[in-house]
């Protein structure tokens, strides 16, 4: 399905931007008409970029289920008409409390099964104009004329425009059951719930994981110009599994339910079978026991997309034969040499005080996968932990690692070259400040984000950044704008060899209902809300860093619009959570 902007404003924001002397210029990402917020993935050699897209507007509403469900029933005091609900007339108010009241059911696990399924996340491809979606195996709907809109799909990296890679839930589907009692209901299920593919002429070829129990677990991050693509898959899981697979097959143990629904709903630990704990991929950091193992994975694969060969590798250590603790490898970027970088967790576990407070975790180290072994990289005696997220093909490899000079832990940037050893930390915008890489290019370039505020101990405000391996400098993204610029440059994310970068940019706009028209208040007025998007960076050619004067009586003003003095809970919410979608695990 292919989306093209036509908005006149954006138009004009870009053409005013590119007019004006500077170093880069400001280019939103196409989907500023598909959804309010959206986020940056990545940018490859031809200039395509992959966004996700969160909460779209006007997400097909099948009517006809929300009655049948009961969803109508359930929220009629909610509605502004529940008469004209029940005919299909939605107001812009009574369309956004029905999506948000299925993105809340479809995202938690009341009701997440009996209501229609909508997703809150889509990914696209784009160039500067059009938006293509990436669907994943969201099913084509003959009642919508559409794509189901139901599954959730994470893109993460191109090729040229002609690959697309990352991670996908499988389709949903109506199951019908009637009780025990005579009752029935409709179940609204999938059967995987997560895996790696790889999209080749909108052709979308699933990477599978070693072990298929459950339709198995994977995720794809990166592809490289051999055609590897590298993730995480699951290579085993814990005997709790079996049990739990073996008394949803029998009706005695399975209860008054479908077989379906209660292989969906399987959640078990290697301790018991009432943990909160689910059949799922662990996260960087986690110290439960979600019932698998997790492997760093290299997927080789012919022009067409099938695979031809899979590669795990092993952790970092080799724990003991009856440790079932959640253990995990990961890679998250590969170069043109086959050499892969990312995480391996270790068989520690550290009470860590960061920002936000005390936790347990588990700790993790940075590696490169390469021939078969998982080779640490930095002297883990000098940080608390470490993840290599990005790896050029001169094995220069940039990342984190989790320091505390001042008792409270935050990150801060590193860059590593596999062949000569060299380790280079650089200092974020002031002393102490967290800091992470995120892309590195050929031309050895960094990107990443930054804190910026220093003013505040925790939710601080951060910028995207440039650094040059070679002069050691970091540059604020932010400094090489127009000087009258209406984006903050809040995380770098990636950055290809012509030196354009992908980066999430703070930008105000009008509130809108889910139906994109704009929200009215009491007075009359639109409400300014601080959004996130994806913007497209491009080096102008004898560009200049532009000196900014400012006038004394538009200080504050200047200030809020080019340094973030001011953010709302909304922004940091957005920030704090959703920014992390770029090579990280779910």
């Amino acid at each position: 399905m292919k989306l093209t902007q036509l908005a006149a404003a954006m138009a004009m924001t870009t053409a005013s931007a590119s007019a004006l002397a500077a170093t880069y210029t400001v280019t939103p990402v196409p989907v500023r008409d598909i959804s309010i917020n959206n986020f940056a993935q990545s940018i490859d050699e031809s200039g395509f970029t992959v966004t996700m897209t969160s909460a779209e507007f006007n997400p097909p509403i099948d009517l006809d289920f929300l009655e049948e469900s009961g969803f109508i029933d359930n929220n009629a005091s909610t509605f502004e008409s529940e008469d004209d609900v029940r005919q299909g007339i939605f107001s812009d108010v009574d369309y956004t409390t029905i999506v948000t009241g299925l993105l809340s059911h479809s995202t938690t696990a009341r009701n997440a099964f009996v209501y229609q399924h909508l997703t809150p996340y889509r990914s696209y491809i784009t160039d500067t104009t059009d938006a293509d979606l990436i669907p994943g195996l969201d099913a084509w709907s003959e009642l919508f004329d559409d794509y189901a809109h139901a599954v959730t799909t994470y893109a993460r990296d191109s090729l040229n425009g002609d690959y697309v890679t990352g991670s996908t839930e499988g389709p949903y589907y109506e199951l019908d059951y009637e009780d025990e009692d005579g009752n029935d209901t409709t179940y609204v299920l999938n059967d995987i719930k997560s895996t790696a593919f790889v999209s080749v002429n909108g052709e979308t070829k699933l990477l599978a994981s070693e072990d298929d129990t459950l339709n198995g677990l994977s995720q794809a991050f990166a592809i490289n110009n051999n055609l590897q693509v590298v993730g995480n898959s699951m290579v085993d899981h814990i005997e709790g599994i079996d049990d739990a697979i073996e008394a949803c097959e029998e009706e005695e143990t399975r209860g008054d339910i479908p077989v379906e629904y209660c292989y969906r709903s399987i959640r078990v630990d290697a301790s018991s079978d009432t943990s909160t704990y689910g059949f799922r991929l662990p996260a960087v950091g986690d110290r439960s026991t979600p019932g698998v193992h997790i492997r760093a994975t290299v997927w080789q694969l012919d022009a067409n997309g099938n695979t031809i060969t899979t590669d795990t590798y092993p952790l970092v250590f080799e724990p003991d034969a009856d440790d079932e603790s959640a253990y995990w490898s990961l890679a998250q970027d590969i170069n043109d040499q086959g050499i892969a970088v990312g995480a391996s967790s270790l068989d520690e576990i550290a009470y860590i005080r960061r920002p936000s407070g005390y936790s347990y975790e588990r700790l993790n180290v940075a590696v490169s996968y390469a021939e078969g072994e998982t080779t640490e990289m930095l002297p883990r005696d000098e940080n608390i932990m470490s993840e290599a997220v990005a790896i050029n093909n001169d094995n220069w490899v940039t990342g984190y690692v989790l320091r505390a000079p001042n008792d409270t832990a935050r990150n801060r940037v590193f860059v590593y070259n596999l062949d000569t050893g060299e380790a280079l930390y650089p200092e974020g915008f002031f002393t102490n400040a967290g800091a992470e890489g995120k892309g590195i290019n050929n031309n050895n370039i960094v990107v990443g984000s930054s804190e910026y505020d220093s003013t505040v101990d925790t939710n601080r405000e951060t910028h995207g950044f440039m650094y040059d391996i070679e002069a050691k400098e970091m540059t604020d993204l932010n400094d090489l704008l127009p000087c009258d610029s209406v984006y903050t440059i809040v995380d770098a994310i990636d950055i290809n060899d012509s030196n354009e970068i992908i980066a999430n940019a703070r930008y105000r706009t009008g509130e809108r209902y889910v139906t994109g028209v704009e929200v009215i208040d009491d007075e009359g007025e639109t409400p300014i809300d601080d959004t996130i998007i994806a913007v497209k960076l491009t080096p102008l050619e004898n560009g200049e860093v532009e000196t900014c004067d400012i006038p004394e009586d538009e200080i504050d003003d200047v200030a809020y619009e080019r340094k973030g003095a001011a953010i709302s809970p909304w922004w940091l919410l957005l920030t704090g959570g959703l920014l992390a979608f770029r090579r990280r695990k779910q």
